[in-house]
């Protein structure tokens, strides 16, 4: 009977291992892409049936590569991980999150269980945060920004999955050709 207990123990570990494994980012700590991707068409099959809104940014680093060239690699890596923190922990009691890398320099965000005026207040804290934060890994801290594309959906505003990573991938690039370092809103004018 003990190496039963034990045998079943030990593949409840493993596979508990594996799961994490395939869920979440070995660099970062956020949720892989896939994995986010699962959880976007369970909060939008939620809103459809019962109410509610769901926000989603798309965020991306700026000028990331001349960064990974100047700096290196593993200052890059430094950087994600800096601002991977920032994005799981800003306001974490405040703002119910689902956040993943969605991209090399690419976060994904879900933010669930607010309203357009809080997910557009937190996602330009967020930015703010990012762009005051000293990231680490030189004698000097460096600065790093992001720009974002925010958009909504309700259970009145119901997109699906690709249409709703499309609306906020789009207006990442309106804001990356705008200037960067800058948010824009789905139907809004940027903030910066």
């Amino acid at each position: 009977i003990l190496r039963i207990i034990m045998s079943l123990c030990s593949t409840s570990l493993e596979k508990a291992r594996l799961f994490k494994q395939a869920t979440v980012d070995g660099l970062t700590g956020l949720y892989t892409r896939r994995y986010f991707d699962v959880r976007l068409d369970e909060e939008l099959h939620r809103i459809k049936y019962k109410g509610g809104e769901i926000f989603l940014l798309i965020t991306d680093i700026d000028h990331f590569k001349n960064f990974n060239d100047t700096y290196g690699h593993q200052q890059g890596d430094i950087v994600l991980r800096e601002l991977a923190g920032l994005v799981m922990n800003y306001k974490k009691e405040e703002m119910e999150r689902i956040a993943c890398r969605y991209g090399g320099e690419e976060f994904g965000i879900i933010l669930i269980n607010t309203n357009e005026k809080k997910a557009a207040s937190f996602t330009e804290e967020l930015r703010k945060v990012c762009e005051d934060h000293p990231f680490s890994g030189q004698k000097e801290p460096l600065k790093v920004n992001f720009s974002g594309g925010l958009s909504g959906a309700s259970q009145k505003r119901i997109l699906n999955a690709a249409e709703f990573i499309k609306r906020s991938d789009d207006l990442l690039y309106q804001a990356k050709e705008a200037g960067r370092n800058r948010i824009y809103e789905y139907g809004k004018e940027y903030r910066k």
